[in-house]
């Protein structure tokens, strides 16, 4: 995860990893911020990766969020 453009590992709680019957891996990550964290960070990035592939990223960026 990246808060506010700098990497944290503070309030993430990772899923293990799960094999499907399809044979694709699934798994979550979960980052928890306080309520002013949140307001103030700008934006959150989750980024996904598996070594030889391309990353996956997903940006939240808490303007566009409802309160």
């Amino acid at each position: 995860w990246k808060v506010g453009g700098t990497s944290s590992s503070t309030g993430v709680s990772d899923s293990l990893e799960v094999l499907g019957r399809d044979g694709h891996y699934s798994w979550s990550s979960t980052l928890s911020l306080h309520a002013d964290q949140w307001r103030k960070a700008g934006s959150m990035t989750c980024e996904a990766s598996l070594s030889g592939q391309s990353p996956v990223t997903q940006t939240l960026d808490p303007a566009r969020c409802p309160q």
